[in-house]
């Protein structure tokens, strides 16, 4: 499934697109600040998973009058990578490896990752 990278001039939120065809999606518009974002080619070809910035997962995440208190306290585990979407509840990674961390704090595993 193919990986569109956008990225917002005015707040630079840098969301990714999944599409199930092959054809790139239209224009949108920043959730964030309601702005339209521009594509992001360069992340685009980056060959690393979530090369396109922040990682979404509705598995990690927490009802959404709960998100506030979630962000909270992993800042508080020293886990600054990773935040709960007020509006979904989802979970929101930096990175893979701020993910990683958030995972294993939060008792969850992600079969992906397993090295062996």
């Amino acid at each position: 499934m193919p990986i569109y990278c956008h990225r917002c001039p005015a707040c630079g939120n840098a969301p990714e697109t999944f599409e199930h065809s092959h054809r790139p999606p239209g224009r949108k518009k920043c959730e964030a600040c309601g702005r339209m974002l521009l594509r992001d080619y360069r992340r685009e070809l980056a060959s690393r998973p979530a090369a396109c910035g922040e990682i979404r997962s509705v598995a990690a995440g927490v009802m959404p009058p709960q998100a506030r208190q979630a962000t909270a306290a992993m800042q508080q585990r020293g886990i600054s990578g990773v935040r709960f979407d007020p509006r979904t509840g989802d979970a929101i990674f930096s990175s893979r490896a701020d993910r990683i961390k958030a995972l294993r704090a939060m008792g969850l595993h992600d079969k992906n990752e397993i090295k062996g």
